[in-house]
Order: C-alpha cells, then structure tokens, then sequence
C-alpha cells in the first residue's frame, strides 16, 4: 500500500513537472479546446430559445436552459379570485339604535305625562306641545291622533314596557336591512360562513343576527303587534323612527380581502433545468410567455458568471483526463497533438449532439451518440484512453443536456458495452455489432430509467431513438475512421488490423518479390506474439511493426541474404564494402518512401526507421578493415542512420529482428547455441548503447532473452528448456539487476 502511494506521488510530482516544462503553445491549445467545448455546450453563450407573445403559435420546443423561480401568474390570478369568491363579508350592525329608539319613545311619553299634569292647558295645546317637541327634538312629524294617544296613555306603563319588549327584541338580536336583496345576500353569507358583523360602536366582532328583515317587514309587524295591542295610532312614530341597522360594509371588506392576499405574496414555482417549456404547434398562454421573458431576463443577468463556471468545468474536467491518461497510459505524452486527438471524437459528438438538441429539444438528446465517439477513441487510442474519456464525455454529455443524470447514465452505460465488447471487434464490420450492442444498451436504459419521469413520457419511443444512435455510430465509424487514418497517419486498431492481414497489397507484394524477407518478417512476426504476456505492449502495433520494419528489401531483395538461393551469386562479391554497406542502410530510406506512399501509419514508421538504430554493419566494415588496413575507415559510413529505439516496442523488435537474422544463417543449431547467440546480441546491443533512448530495463531484457531463446528451442528444437539450468551455464549476472 506505502508503494502504490509512493508511486502516486511520484508520479504527482513528475506530472506537475512534466506541466511547467510544457511550450506555451499546450497551453494556447488547451485553452482552444476549452473554449470549442464552452461554446457547443454552454446553453449560455446566447440564449437558444424564442420569448413568445401570448396567443402565438410555438414553431419549436422549447426547453430551460436553467433553474428558476418564476412567478405563477396563473395561480396568482386563481388565488386572487378564489380569495374573492370565499373572502369574508364585513357587515356594520348598529344594535344600538334599538336603544335609540326606545329612549325617544320613553322621552315622548314622559313629556306627554308631563304635559297631562298641566292643568291651565288645554287638551289641543297639550297635544300641539307634544307635536312641536318631538319636531323640534327629534325632528319627527306625528300626526294630531297619535299626539292624543300618547298623551291618553301617557302614564300607562304597561304600554310602554310592551312597545320596549317588542323595539328590543325586533331590533337589538334580530337585523333590519334596506331591501329584500340585501337580506337575501345576508342570509347567503350567513349560511356559507361568509358573514362578520362588526358592532357600531366598538367595531368589534359580535355574533351574527339571528334572522333578517327589510324595513318594510319591520314595519308591518309594528303594525300588526301594535293593532294587537289596540295602539295602532303609535304607527305612524314607528313608521318615522323605524331604519335598517345594518348594512354591508364594502370598504372594510376591500381592506380586509386587500390584506389576506397581500399575506398571500406572489406565488412562485420552480422551473427545472431542461423542463420543457412549449411544445411546438402550442399555443402561447399569458403564463408561459412569463415565464420565457423571465428566464431571459435571467440568463442575460447571469450569463457572465454562468458561462465563466461552465468554462472553469470544463478546463478543469480537461486536466483531468489528460492526467489520467498520462496515468494509466505510460506512452500517453502531453503534447499539443495528442491533447487535439484525444478531444477530436467528443467534439464531434457534442457537435451532432449539438444540432439534435438544437432542432428537436424534446428528443434531441437520444441522439447524443456516445457510441461513436467511443468507437473512434478505441480504434484510435486504444482500449484505456477509450474508458477515461467515454467517462469524461458522459460529463460533457450530460452538461449540454441540462445535467441530465439519464443522459449521463445511458451514454457512459452505452461506452462501457462498446468496451467489453471490443475483444470480438476483429473487421471493419464488427464495428457495426457493437454499435448495435450498444445502441440496444441505451435504449433499453432510456426505457427503464423512463419509469422514473413522468408518465407521459414517451419511453418506446425514446428507446427506438437509442438503438438508432447506437446503429448510426456503428456506420459513421466505418466512415469516419478510415479518413482518421489517412489524415493522421494514425496507428488505429482496425488499420492495424487491415494492414497485418496477409492478403493486403503491400505484404502480397513484398512476398512475390522478397519471399525470403518476408518469411523472416513472419517470423519476427510470431516470436514477439510470444512476448504478450511479458511485457506491457501493444502487441497489434508490434506485430505490424515486425511485417513492415523491413518493406523497404522490394527494391534490390537479392542483395540480401534471405532473398539469396544456394545456386545464386552474392552480388556484393564484386562491390566495395563501402557500396555494400550504402546498398544495405538504403533499404531503410526505401521502406520510409514505401510508408508515405501506402499511407502507413507513423507508429509503424517509427519501427522502420529505428528497428536498426545506429548498429554497425559488421561484416563490410570488417571486410573495409581487411582491404585498407592502411587507411582510415570511417565508421559512420558502416552505421545506420538510427534513431536509436525510443520505444518499449521499438526496442523489443531490434533484438527481435537481429536474432532471426543471425538464425537463419547458422549451419547448426542446438540448445547452447541458441542461448549463446541471443546472449550474445543482447550484450553487444546492450554495450554499443543502442537501449540508451529505449524504457526497457534490464529485468525486461532478461525475460527477452528468456522468452527468444525458448522460441527457438520450440521452432528447431521442438521443446521448452530448462531456463535455469541453461543460466547457469552463462554469464547473466548484470542482467538480473535494473536498470
């Protein structure tokens, strides 16, 4: 555990190096590509959807970009109305003028008996008395016989206790309106809980009355109980002094509704990000026109701030997959090209993604083909790179997507199908499989996770649109990969695939006209597949290598010894050695004219141009010796160009190639033989410093040479040796130890 973490910082600390080192250039460039993907995926870099006027017709989806509150005019104009239909009704109930009219009737009748104990008036001046003081005092007219009555039963208290009783009990718990609609509209809010009587006086809540009448009512059961009661010349007092004493007070109820929808505020509710807000062909309500002017209104008040996160996001999602490539891929190097193609298949994805979106908001995201951009990554970077940007792609994915976990969720799902399955991808056609494996695994994602939304959406058809994605990646990566390859001269899986079958041109050419090149290039060929498990290799790429390292031997094969017959002559016997070695070295600048020609990729040039590094031909330089022992040679002439291996495969198929070689000219084999040739070319390649520029350690060189030597024992000698009984009859001390 203390050595994985180790490892980690380390490696930490190389990469943070590794960053500081880089040209400015990786950093102008690494910011481009993040500014590509903020402006194909960002929803904020303008605003994408249309704020249309109420009543008009949608001529698209349209989707939020974000989430918000809106205001809910809808149910704050529903709210309000619902407030008036149920709102309370404030009536004012003035019980006090039962009380009024009491005393004026009591004050009239004490008056009276005063006026029937004044002897020295007459009966028509009493009478006329009692008619001024109530005009006067109460500004009440009563006729000349009801001015006699009161005066005849002025001292008649029973009267006037029973005209009290039925004053009080018709006015002070009973209500007297104006007219038969204001008491059908009181006893309305009365039965439905509507009504609040308010007291005159003290503007406090009393209970309501318990029944209603109008002021004719009133008046005519004055009337029948007065006749009752053989004192119906009093009606023409009760006619004046009778009034509604109450009455339906509409400004405090105003007041009072104003307040309870001022406690009720605006209404907000929340509209998600990636909501869909109009379809197309609906049309516009009053409500989500609000809506569409508000969300505008927000985006142009947080569009700064918005894309500035979007973009901080996704640079910092862009490190990071750079340093997981350069994690897991130790031949990953941080450069300006490989910073381009590890990006080139996402951006051409978001791009599609994109235009979908665009045009069709309520599906558009189904056709996010995830699977393509997957396809290229592993036909172009291999299997690793493939799984850390599928991973990384998913996030970019779901962010144009209004973060959108399903999208995130089916298109990683969809990836990692395409990488399971990318073992069984052997042609051109496979590719297609996948692409339907992996569209049939994002829809049948898009179905289940359907389950989750609302009901009304569209699963089936939801799903059908994945397996459409996954088909049309599969078909788009037959198209779009080849053209991949010849622009980038890319090493992709499928071109190595294409180019190690052994019917392709090139190889059908080299055995017609090199037979015995290309046999020694099979053998190369089938030693390092033995080495797969060995060593950390792209075998496919090294394979490929082993086929063509040598391609340049079309031209001039009988100049080289596995193209020479027995009965043929040795066309360097009558050359100088100087010439011999030229013709030798040349097969490498015309295998490097035959790469460009055929488009070869550059990872198979590398292996051309260093299988040899700067070794030294030694047989003509030995032979120059021998024929100008009193010159001075120049040693250089007898080298390859090189560059020495920079690589880890590279370096394996220099050995590879100088064993086999040095094999097929032996005239006897047996087991030491074998362990003391391939010993032997490893030290001398190992003390020219042709591994000097190669990874490999001497650990790997150890099981090299281990893993060729019993290659050959099965090729010639038909069995596996004992490897450390062999050891110790050779000197391997050094290496056994690192590098």
């Amino acid at each position: 555990m203390r050595a994985e973490i180790h490892r980690v910082i380390s490696l930490c600390h190389s990469i943070k190096q590794r960053f500081q080192s880089l040209p400015l250039s990786f950093y102008a460039a690494l910011l481009a590509v993040s500014i590509i993907y903020l402006v194909l995926i960002s929803p904020y870099i303008i605003s994408r959807f249309e704020v249309y006027a109420p009543g008009e017709t949608a001529d698209k989806d349209i989707v939020s970009p974000l989430s918000t509150r809106v205001e809910d005019i809808e149910r704050q104009q529903l709210a309000a109305e619902v407030t008036q239909l149920r709102r309370k009704r404030y009536y004012t109930w003035d019980r006090q003028n039962a009380f009024e009219m009491v005393s004026f009737i009591e004050e009239v009748f004490s008056f009276s008996a005063e006026m029937d104990e004044k002897d020295d008036l007459t009966t028509s001046e009493k009478i006329q008395r009692i008619q001024t003081e109530t005009q006067q005092q109460f500004n009440i007219e009563i006729p000349e016989d009801t001015a006699q009555y009161i005066l005849s039963n002025a001292t008649n208290h029973n009267l006037i206790s029973s005209l009290r009783s039925l004053i009080i009990d018709l006015y002070f718990h009973n209500a007297v309106v104006s007219n038969s609609q204001e008491k059908h509209t009181a006893q309305n809010d009365i039965r439905n809980n509507l009504m609040i009587a308010k007291d005159a006086d003290t503007e406090e809540e009393v209970r309501p009355p318990r029944s209603f009448a109008t002021r004719n009512e009133a008046l005519n059961r004055f009337r029948r109980m007065l006749t009752e009661r053989g004192a119906g010349d009093l009606y023409p007092v009760f006619e004046a002094i009778t009034s509604a004493n109450m009455y339906y007070n509409a400004q405090l109820t105003r007041q009072k509704t104003q307040e309870i929808l001022d406690d009720i505020g605006t209404i907000r509710y929340w509209v998600g990000r990636g909501e869909m807000i109009v379809r197309v062909g609906d049309q516009v309500s009053e409500q989500k026109h609000h809506i569409l002017s508000e969300l505008d209104k927000t985006i142009d008040r947080y569009r700064l701030p918005l894309n500035a996160g979007y973009f901080v996001f996704i640079l910092f999602n862009l490190i990071l997959q750079l340093v997981l490539l350069r994690f897991y891929i130790p031949d990953f190097k941080l450069t300006t090209k490989n910073l381009f193609l590890s990006s080139l298949a996402t951006i051409l994805v978001v791009i599609i993604g994109r235009f979908f979106i665009l045009a069709y908001p309520s599906w558009g995201q189904y056709l996010i083909m995830a699977p393509l951009a997957t396809l290229l990554n592993f036909t172009i970077l291999g299997k690793k790179s493939a799984l850390i940007l599928a991973i990384n792609g998913s996030l970019y994915y779901s962010l144009m997507s209004h973060l959108s976990l399903q999208i995130f969720v089916t298109t990683l799902f969809s990836s990692l199908i395409i990488l399971l399955l990318s073992n069984r991808i052997k042609e051109r056609k496979d590719l297609l499989l996948a692409g339907l494996a992996s569209g049939t695994t994002f829809g049948l994602i898009v179905v289940l996770l359907g389950y989750l939304d609302t009901p009304e959406t569209n699963r089936l058809g939801h799903g059908l649109l994945g397996i459409i994605n996954g088909i049309l990646s599969g078909s788009l990566t037959l198209v779009i990969c080849p053209v991949f390859e010849q622009m980038f001269r890319m090493s992709t899986f499928m071109r190595l695939l294409e180019i190690t079958n052994p019917q392709y041109e090139l190889l059908t050419k080299l055995k017609n006209r090199a037979y015995g090149t290309f046999e020694h290039s099979l053998e190369v060929s089938q030693l390092i597949e033995n080495l797969q498990d060995h060593f950390p290799i792209d075998i496919l790429l090294l394979k490929a290598g082993a086929l063509y390292h040598d391609i340049g031997k079309i031209k001039n094969p009988k100049f080289f010894t596995e193209n020479q017959k027995e009965e043929d002559e040795n066309p360097h016997d009558k050359l100088k050695p100087f010439e011999s070695a030229r013709i030798i070295k040349d097969h490498v600048k015309y295998s490097l004219e035959i790469a460009e020609k055929y488009k070869l990729p550059d990872s198979i040039v590398n292996f051309i141009r260093e299988h040899h590094g700067t070794t030294r031909l030694e047989v003509f330089y030995q032979k120059a010796l021998s024929q100008n022992s009193q010159s001075i040679i120049n040693e250089k002439e007898f080298r390859y160009d090189g560059p020495k291996p920079q690589s880890l495969e590279t370096g394996i198929l220099h050995i590879a190639d100088a064993v086999s070689a040095t094999m097929k000219s032996l005239d006897e084999v047996n087991s030491e033989i074998i362990t003391q040739k391939v010993t032997k070319i490893i030290d001398e390649r190992l003390k020219d410093g042709q591994f000097d520029e190669s990874p490999l350690t001497f650990r790997q060189l150890t099981i090299l040479r281990r893993e060729i030597i019993n290659f050959y024992h099965q090729k010639y000698l038909k069995k596996r040796i004992n490897y450390d009984r062999e050891q110790k009859k050779i000197s391997s001390g050094d290496h056994e130890s690192s590098r």
